[in-house]
């Protein structure tokens, strides 16, 4: 998928052990209509449910109230989450130093991968004062500082396999009533504006990313209106819990009896 294993006796090896699976299955659960599809021409004749992720956010923190955002400068941009092959993170620091003389505005990377040391290192290079790293935190952590923030940012580079990827902190993100500037096209995106929780940048490209985070934070009144959107969405559609529930009926249906 992301063209980082070159063995073709591995590559052929994972092949084979995925059909296995999929004959051996009784059935399959996926986490987005896009991989239902894919599932489905892999693994002829099987039965394929969509289970999405969802957010933990409304079961976890029940009575926690919408932070109201944008009140004052400097405004936090924040990305949560996998700092991995797959998540391109440069684009922050691209912005972060395109903006490094605007004190109104400060960046936070929350989260740990492969790429964490070259990033950092990436920054520092550049002299950044205005991007700091959390490193790898608990989940909770990771909620505290993404509802201290004030404009989320939910990526992934631009290969046509996640195209089907819905990011599991998209949820949580909107959970929090943030709006959401989403680096990642296909389904997420459709999400986010026929439910208008946020804007969609093109991944890979900072310019488009710096120029929604302007537009945010010169318009203040229409972010927290797409960061209530979200809110509302995922608390009443994306609740774990249900979504858990679902996952259960589909087992309990399927086998007859209660696992």
């Amino acid at each position: 998928m992301m063209g980082q294993l070159k063995s073709r006796i591995a590559i052929q090896g994972g092949r084979a052990t995925a059909k296995q699976l999929y004959r051996k299955s009784s059935f399959i659960i996926t986490i987005s209509e896009g991989l239902k599809e894919k599932l489905e021409t892999m693994a002829q004749g099987k039965e394929v449910h969509v289970v999405v992720n969802g957010s933990s956010v409304p079961d976890l923190w029940s009575g926690m109230e919408c932070r109201r955002r944008f009140q004052g400068a400097p405004i936090t941009v924040c990305y949560a989450g996998t700092l991995g092959l797959g998540q391109p993170i440069e684009d922050i620091v691209e912005v972060a130093s395109a903006t490094r003389d605007d004190k109104s505005i400060k960046y936070l990377i929350v989260g740990d991968g492969v790429k964490r040391q070259s990033l950092m290192a990436l920054a520092a290079g550049k002299g950044l004062d205005n991007i700091s790293f959390a490193g790898g935190v608990s989940f909770e952590t990771s909620i505290e500082l993404l509802d201290g923030s004030d404009i989320a940012i939910v990526s992934l580079i631009g290969r046509e396999i996640f195209q089907s990827a819905i990011p599991s902190k998209f949820f949580d993100c909107m959970a929090l009533g943030l709006p959401v500037i989403l680096g990642v096209d296909g389904e997420a995106r459709v999400i986010l504006e026929e439910s208008n929780t946020g804007l969609y940048y093109r991944s890979g490209d900072w310019r488009d990313l710096l120029d929604k985070i302007v537009f945010l934070k010169g318009n203040p009144e229409i972010a927290r209106k797409l960061g209530e959107n979200g809110r509302k969405l995922v608390w009443s559609r994306y609740r774990r819990s249900d979504l858990a529930a679902q996952l259960e009926s589909l087992i309990q249906n399927r086998f007859s009896k209660r696992i």
